[in-house]
This record gives structure tokens, C-alpha cells and sequence, in this order.
């Protein structure tokens, strides 16, 4: 359970590893292997903008972040790594462990509600749904 949690709190390392390998992007998602549970058909077509914002963008479920998915602002990336850092090492040193992820992002919020846009949903793995264009929007970007 341990190792689970430290993984989920890494998201964010990850993402900013990306970014070293790819400095030209405009926002770095993470999204959950598994996220999605249904096909998705062979021309869908997916508008970023709708979750790629100036805030990082997170999805909460009756008052929990859901961190499924996440998108950082570039920008933002390098701040949000060192945050974590801190919050997860002062944690460790006041209760000897790391928070759980879903607490770490409550914490983040607390303190810096100003970086985040959150987006109530209706549960989880639901925020890639705003990405999706309809099939009429579909149609023009096809055409």
C-alpha cells in the first residue's frame, strides 16, 4: 500500500521528467493507466483547450480530488514538484510517513488555491469527458 501511495504522489515527478525530454509543451496531463473503460471510436477527436488552462486542473467527486487525471501548466510544473516535496518531507519527519495522495492534493489546495482550477464531476475518471468534441464539432474538424 505503501509503494502504491508513493507512486500516485510521483504523478507529478513524472510529468517533469517529461518536460525535460519535451520543453516545447504548453501543459503536461497525467493520465491513469486504465483510465478509461470503454473503446473510444477511431475518429474521435479531442479538444485540449477545454482542460489545458492557466491553473492546474483537477476533478473533485463530492468534495475529493480526483487524481486520476491531472493537467499542469507548464509553468506551474517545476513550483507544484518542489511543493510536494516539502509537504511529503514535512510529513514525513512530523508523522513518519508520506500523506495519501487524495490528502496531499487537500493539502495543496488549502494552501494554494490560487493554482488550481477544480472542476466538480460526477465521479471519477470523468474529466477526459471534456475533452471530447461532439460529433457535430467532429464533423468540421474531419472536414
Amino acid at each position: 500500500e505503501e509503494t502504491m501511495n508513493y507512486m500516485k504522489l510521483s504523478k507529478p515527478f513524472i510529468l517533469a521528467q517529461s518536460r525535460e525530454k519535451f520543453l516545447n509543451h504548453s501543459h503536461y496531463v497525467w493520465i491513469d493507466f486504465g483510465y478509461l473503460r470503454y473503446p473510444v471510436y477511431e475518429r474521435a477527436a479531442i479538444d485540449w483547450a477545454n482542460v489545458c488552462h492557466d491553473k492546474i486542473m483537477l476533478s473533485m467527486v463530492e468534495g475529493v480530488p480526483d487524481g486520476s487525471m491531472l493537467v499542469v501548466p507548464d509553468a506551474m510544473l517545476l513550483t507544484l514538484c518542489r511543493e510536494i516535496a516539502a509537504l511529503c518531507e514535512s510529513e514525513l519527519n512530523s508523522r513518519g510517513h508520506l500523506p495519501m495522495e487524495t490528502e496531499l492534493w487537500l493539502m495543496l489546495i488549502k494552501e494554494h488555491r490560487d493554482w488550481f482550477e477544480l472542476i466538480d464531476m460526477p465521479g471519477n475518471r470523468e474529466l477526459l469527458t471534456l475533452t471530447m468534441m461532439s460529433r457535430e464539432e467532429e464533423a468540421h474538424v474531419y472536414s
